[in-house]
């Protein structure tokens, strides 16, 4: 009768009478559902645990938030406030019975590629019945062997030398081969925004981290806004900018490297493959020094915000998130930088064969700067003195392209991407979706530079 009240049944207790498999898979459901019920009472418990940690750190930054609710007893977000929107808590519990894996990866990938349920849960679901617990670490992984890549620290870059061909190949099939298989400049350029648009929503994600760490050990009041570990907050967001550099430049540079060396003749591609790993090195290093200038520059301004005076504890508030996005569009433009990088290892690449004749091609328009305008008036050039796209006045707003002679032109749709990209690139990435509209609500609450 003791076991009755567990929901457990007696043959699990010693008495093996009817302990059969059929008897055993006819009892489970019953448990199941009887355990299953204990864990939903003991979620529901430990999210109104959590649900109000989070309401008591939001109450630390913005106590206007919360209203008191009669029927409730208790402080409870407004309606319509930012921070009750997206707040998600997943519980998962270890699975009561053990699954078998096989089934279990064969359930879960017809649910995937019948499109019932995304990638993403079918990972999860698998790694959550195969008993993994650091599945946010696993999710992060790569299913294929990722390339070494380069630090700062001068460790070798990520750049692989094509395969060899066949010896008994004659030399003049093998480079008409090569040609015939080598990436076009428009599909080439497709790849690199391509890997930009992911290197952006990786800043934009930083940033949002770096601007919610700010804020967090702010204390905003009348007489000037206080940041607890201001410089610490801003070298976490440099380290995290960099790590995406180590991570991104590489398949930036592999994609000008390959571009190269499919369309002309490089003698020694073991020796360019050590030139672009060194390349590639240089290029994460001056980005490093270009987040130190960034973040020097975001620590005086915010610093600077103690010295100043506000009307209230919220305008001072909106005057800190004012200072911050201040940086958006030029935090944004470390994506365009990828750009450059890339055209710059098609020249580096290149360089074994400076004669090499290209074109510096693009959008032709007004928009243009000189630099760009000159370089693009200016063809044909040679490898060794075309100038680089993204080192002209416009910098890292410019989509222009290195094009080795003899390649597929540029159609007029592969030209309305470039001009799309550079028109996006000039009005500034938007780091952050949620900021839409909010120098009017800020102006409306007298907290921009224009109102104190």
């Amino acid at each position: 009768m003791i076991t009755v009240a567990f929901g457990l049944f007696e043959h699990y207790f010693g008495d093996l009478g009817n302990a059969n498999l059929a008897t055993a898979k006819s009892v489970e459901l019953p448990m199941l559902k009887k355990f299953r019920s204990l864990q939903t009472f003991w979620e529901s418990a430990i999210k109104a645990i959590l649900y109000f940690q989070l309401d008591m750190k939001i109450m630390v930054v913005n106590a206007d938030a919360f209203e008191f609710k009669a029927n409730r007893n208790r402080l409870m977000l407004k309606d319509g406030k930012d921070f009750s929107k997206g707040r998600f808590i997943d519980l998962d519990f270890t699975p009561i019975l053990q699954q078998d894996i096989k089934e279990l990866a064969d359930a879960w990938s017809v649910a995937k590629n019948e499109g019932l349920a995304p990638i993403e849960t079918s990972k999860t679901q698998f790694m959550l019945g195969a008993g993994i617990n650091n599945i946010d670490e696993e999710l992060q992984k790569e299913f294929e062997e990722k390339q070494a890549e380069p630090s700062p620290f001068g460790a070798p870059a990520s750049i692989v030398a094509p395969e060899d061909e066949e010896e008994e190949v004659k030399e003049a099939t093998d480079v008409a081969s090569r040609k015939k298989k080598a990436m076009k400049l428009a599909d080439k350029n497709q790849a690199v925004i391509s890997l930009m648009n992911t290197y952006i929503k990786e800043i934009g994600t930083e940033y949002k981290k770096m601007k919610s760490a700010i804020r967090g050990g702010a204390k905003t009041k009348e007489t000037g806004v206080k940041i607890k570990g201001l410089r610490s907050k801003l070298n976490t967001f440099k380290e995290k900018m960099n790590k995406l550099a180590v991570k991104n430049f590489p398949k930036a540079s592999q994609l000008g490297f390959d571009y190269v060396v499919k369309h002309i003749d490089i003698v020694e591609v073991q020796e360019a493959v050590e030139v672009a790993n060194a390349f590639v090195v240089d290029q994460v290093a001056q980005n490093l020094e270009y987040l130190g200038g960034l973040t020097d520059s975001m620590y005086d301004k915010l610093s600077g915000l103690s010295a100043e005076t506000f009307a209230s504890a919220e305008v001072a508030d909106a005057a800190l998130v004012e200072a911050i996005n201040a940086y958006e569009s030029r935090i944004g433009s470390y994506g365009g930088f990828l750009w450059t990088v890339e055209e710059r290892a098609v020249k580096e690449t290149g360089s074994q064969q400076p004669k090499t004749e290209v074109n510096f091609v693009g959008v032709e328009d007004s928009d243009n700067c000189d630099g760009c305008a000159n370089a693009l008036s200016g063809n044909p050039w040679t490898m060794e003195n075309v100038p680089v796209p993204g080192e002209q006045d416009c910098l890292t707003n410019c989509r222009h392209a290195i094009q080795v002679t003899g390649d597929a032109e540029l159609t007029e749709s592969d030209m309305q991407v470039l001009r799309d990209e550079e028109a996006r690139s000039r009005e500034g990435y938007i780091l952050e979706v949620s900021r839409k509209g909010y120098k009017e609500k800020l102006h409306e609450a007298g907290g921009c530079s224009c109102c104190r």
